[in-house]
């Protein structure tokens, strides 16, 4: 016998034992519990406590008397006499016995879902003293109630477990286990869904039924064990509790059967082991659901025990498990060789940032004045020569207001002619300065008209601006329209993270891979940081203008790479940890000082 059976059978034959002493305690609680009130009782001559049976039909049967071995044979006659009379509940009855005034005492006392009566015969007493013997009647039978519940559920939980060590044959074990607590709760199926780390099928049913591998109930049965061990938590459907829960595949299950279900699942020091599934036609009542919750704590060691069993018997999993020892071993080794040399070889810093090129010289054609667009001649991307006309403002308005203020100078001219004529000194004052006022309009106007065409600067390209879209569309003064930039005259920006910006002390060079070129690099050379920090793409980052040493024409304005910026020398080690180690070092600085 190998030594996991020794271990099986010696839990085995404890549990046993402490199976039979639960049972005995559980006969003998009944007498020991009626002494114990009995001798609370000064007063008390006789009592006996009956049980009735179920749906109130079969023998009435006396489980305790006091004192023993029988109760006293006037006490028997009156609850003969009086057992069947209503309203005798909770209530003191005088009687006489012997030509001797007594009290009788009856009081129902309520275990699970049996009924038991507590008989008492006393001296007789004031009616105040008979109702405090009622109420210490009342919290005695409680006691009992509770007392009994415990030991039905120590006996329940103990039968699990004696079920679980019952045979050498797990599946065995576990059919048992199923058995049990169908029966306990009135369940018309019972499914114990296990991992794939023991022999045991990965899914076992009481009464038993045939799971195919890969058909529709098993895969259903897998959904909702992962489910269950990802709620961590009994989830029952109907659900009857408050908190909130996943159980998408436990309603689609519930719907499909059209059966109540509440599942379990089995931990043991975070190893998922089982899952166990509970189906029947009604609900599970919430004394159920509570039953049912405290179903690990009594099981989890004896079942993990028993699924390391066999886990134990397998060869393939020493040997698996040393071939993995060996490995990590092997693997340890490895890397620490690797991180001795890496702290010993230098390597230089490469400082890797985003780089974009633009043109040195720009220009933004902004509109002159409100108006509206009248036509349009180029768009984005388009190269444009020196004095080309981009687009044209619609002149319509300001030719009006001209002829309007050239008919208001010609009268203003001949009235000045009449006063001149008259020799009238403050008209032809009056007049000529409304003449240098229609004169200064025209100007004005004249000038607008000038600027109707906007025009480009220089030889370059269009970077912004679409107006073949907006044409009749109305334009403010000073609205950005195109944003032109020389072709042949450009400049590289790098930008640098704030948090590499330390380490270009001694930085000269670097070379760039464009997007749209990425099989070339192109070497440069550092020439001034931008003293402000800009933010981009969320980021604190830092212009560092840059020249190309070979500059080609193909590279147009507004493309973007990467680049890398060669640093100073450092050991592999440092390089490879440098980002880490520094925000550990802000982050310790930042909360206890560095």
């Amino acid at each position: 016998m190998t030594r996991p059976e020794v271990k099986t059978q010696a839990a085995k034959g404890f549990v046993a034992k402490s199976l039979r002493n639960t049972i005995e305690a559980y006969v003998e609680v009944d007498q020991h519990w009626l002494d114990w009130q009995c001798q609370m009782l000064a007063s008390c001559t006789s009592a006996s406590l009956l049980k009735y049976p179920e749906r109130n039909s079969g023998i009435i049967e006396c489980v305790a008397s006091w004192p023993k071995p029988a109760p006293a044979p006037a006490l028997v006659e009156l609850q003969s006499q009086l057992g069947s009379e209503p309203g005798l509940f909770n209530k003191a009855n005088i009687c006489e016995i012997a030509g001797v005034s007594q009290d009788l005492i009856s009081c129902p006392i309520k275990v699970e879902n049996q009924q038991y009566m507590l008989w008492v015969l006393s001296e007789n007493r004031p009616a105040s003293q008979r109702q405090a013997m009622i109420h210490l009647l009342q919290w005695g039978g409680n006691c009992l109630a509770i007392l009994k519940a415990q030991q039905h559920k120590s006996v329940s939980n103990l039968m699990l477990v004696e079920s679980l060590l019952s045979s050498d044959n797990l599946e065995h074990c576990l059919l048992e286990l199923c058995k049990h607590i169908g029966l306990q709760y009135n369940c018309e199926m019972v499914y114990l869904l296990s991992t794939g780390r023991t022999k045991a099928a990965k899914a076992l049913s009481y009464p038993p039924r045939d799971v195919l591998s890969n058909s529709d109930l098993e895969l259903q049965l897998k959904r909702i064990r992962d489910e269950s061990f990802a709620q961590q938590a009994l989830i029952s459907f109907p659900s009857i509790e408050d908190a909130p829960s996943f159980k998408r595949e436990h309603q689609r299950f519930g719907q499909d059967t059209q059966s109540a279900l509440c599942s379990i699942p089995f931990v043991e020091n975070g190893n998922r082991m089982a899952v166990l599934l509970l189906q029947k036609k009604e609900a599970f009542s919430p004394k159920d659901i509570e039953s049912i919750s405290l179903l690990p704590s009594a099981l989890n060691k004896v079942l993990g025990a028993r699924l390391k069993v066999q886990y134990e018997k397998k060869p393939i999993g020493k040997i698996y498990s040393k071939i993995a020892s060996a490995r990590l071993a092997v693997i340890s080794s490895v890397l620490a060789v690797l991180l001795i040399i890496a702290g010993n070889i230098d390597g230089t810093l490469e400082i890797k940032a985003e780089a974009e090129v633009e043109g040195r010289q720009k220009q933004l054609l902004v509109a002159p004045h409100d108006g509206y667009i009248k036509e349009a001649f180029y768009r984005s991307g388009d190269t444009v020569k020196a004095g080309d006309v981009l687009a044209r403002l619609d002149d319509l308005n300001l030719d009006l207001k001209k002829k309007q203020q050239l008919a208001s100078l010609a009268s203003i001219k001949s009235q000045y002619q009449a006063a001149l004529s008259e020799r009238d000194r403050v008209k032809l004052a009056r007049y000529r300065a409304q003449m240098e006022k229609a004169q200064a309009e025209i100007d004005i106007i004249e000038y607008k008209l000038s600027q109707q065409k906007l025009r480009a600067a220089f030889d370059g390209i269009v970077l912004q601006g679409d107006m073949s879209q907006r044409i009749g569309a109305p334009v403010k003064a000073a609205e950005v329209l195109y944003e032109l930039a020389a072709v042949d005259d450009y400049k590289v920006v790098v930008y640098v993270s704030e948090y590499d910006l330390g380490e270009l002390k001694d930085a000269r060079k670097g070379n760039i891979r464009f997007t749209a070129f990425p099989d070339k690099i192109w070497n440069f050379s550092l020439l001034s940081v931008h003293p402000v920090s800009e933010i981009r793409d969320q980021k604190n980052v830092f212009r560092i203008e840059a020249k190309l040493d070979d500059e080609n024409s193909d590279l147009k304005p507004g493309l973007r790479g990467y680049a890398q910026i060669s640093a100073a020398k450092h050991s592999l080690l440092w390089i490879w940890t440098r980002n880490t180690i520094t925000r550990i070092r802000l982050w310790l600085w930042q909360g206890v000082g560095w």
